[in-house]
């Protein structure tokens, strides 16, 4: 199996994420239109508790690169419709209320204990305990801004999610997405479709790429040294 981050006992983390959630696929999951298994999420779930403990002390900045990018974005725009999918805990939407007083975000969220941990802190308008695939019933042209951090990780949500925020997204409105930048080289998943999918909606005139770059220190690597990770962030048209 390989080793996507630090050992757990060498950050102090309570519990293994690298070893259960981001493990490579499964043929099970391999098989599963969804990418995903009952199991990760209900790993996700038992361990709600530890996540925000555990996450820092990995240094993992998905969600604070994520907040920032939409907090550019969206330009004090305070009442945009946000959707935060995968919200996890609710890192992403206590980082942009840390920017700015946002008052209507959405959070989405497949792991139910997950979900009841971002519940408590009130961050969220509306919460949906769902898994987010292509043709998942989001109602289109919903929401101002989407935000995901995460999210496109082995045995998580497939490269196709992609045209699902797009079409949940209004006309005019932006999607932000961080991702481990490895991934996009080492996870078939991505590797094959993720480039194809952004290209093709570019080029179906649905949206436009605004940013598409690697940054520093997602998190800590095994060895100590950061891991990159990788910012989009697109523009529907």
């Amino acid at each position: 199996m390989a080793e996507f981050t630090a050992a757990p006992e060498t950050v102090g983390a309570s519990s293994d994420w690298s070893g259960n959630v981001l493990a490579p696929l499964s043929e099970k999951e391999l098989e599963n239109q969804k990418f995903t298994s009952t199991d990760r999420i209900q790993f996700y779930s038992d361990h709600a508790k530890n996540y925000d403990q555990d996450m820092a002390k990995y240094s993992f900045t998905g969600p604070d690169v994520a907040a920032d990018a939409l907090h550019q974005v969206l330009n004090g725009e305070y009442d945009a419709k946000i959707l935060d999918v995968g919200c996890g805990t609710g890192r992403v939407a206590e980082l942009l209320l840390k920017l700015g007083p946002y008052s209507n975000i959405d959070g989405l969220e497949a792991a139910e204990g997950m979900l009841e941990v971002a519940r408590q802190k009130g961050l969220y308008k509306n919460t949906m305990c769902q898994y987010l695939c292509l043709g998942s019933g989001l109602e289109q042209g919903t929401y101002d801004a989407i935000v995901s951090s995460g999210t496109f990780v082995a045995g998580h949500m497939k490269s196709d999610c992609l045209i699902e925020l797009c079409n949940a997204t209004k006309s005019g409105g932006y999607i932000v997405v961080t991702m481990r930048h490895e991934h996009l080289e080492t996870v078939d998943e991505y590797k094959q479709n993720m480039r194809p999918t952004i290209n093709q909606l570019t080029s179906e005139n649905k949206w436009k790429v605004v940013k598409d770059q690697r940054f520093p220190n997602w998190c800590y690597g095994k060895d100590g040294q950061g891991i990159d990770g990788h910012l989009f962030v697109f523009h529907k048209d």
